[in-house]
């Protein structure tokens, strides 16, 4: 529904589609980069946008998450440093992204994001 509201303000706006622009992943991130334009457009916007993430045990749901909320500037680059320092310390540093979706450390010790 997302895509499908986005698309539909571009035609409003007579603008083409936003598309997912792939770039040079980071360390350990092959995720694709958020266009600039489509940043601007969320960070203008007011409302709430509310999603549900599903997908196998282990298969990065909270990782892409941490991922989306890092690259729309809702985590503080700050705190994900933090969580990478941290990650690599207990030998899971793939897990970094994911502890933003933590609330607490427990969840971070089982490796398991409820």
């Amino acid at each position: 529904t997302t895509t499908t509201t986005t698309t539909m303000d571009a035609k409003k706006n007579n603008e083409p589609p936003p598309t997912i622009e792939k770039s040079t992943p980071s360390k350990g991130s092959s995720l694709p980069k958020i266009p600039a334009s489509v940043l601007e457009r969320v960070s203008k916007q007011r409302s709430k946008l509310s999603m549900v993430v599903l997908g196998h045990v282990d298969a990065g749901k909270s990782t892409l998450m941490g991922q989306v909320l890092v690259q729309l500037g809702n985590i503080e680059k700050r705190i994900v440093n933090k969580f990478q320092k941290q990650a690599a310390d207990i030998g899971k540093a793939s897990f970094a992204l994911a502890w933003v979706m933590d609330e607490d450390d427990s969840e971070r010790e089982r490796g398991v994001t409820m």
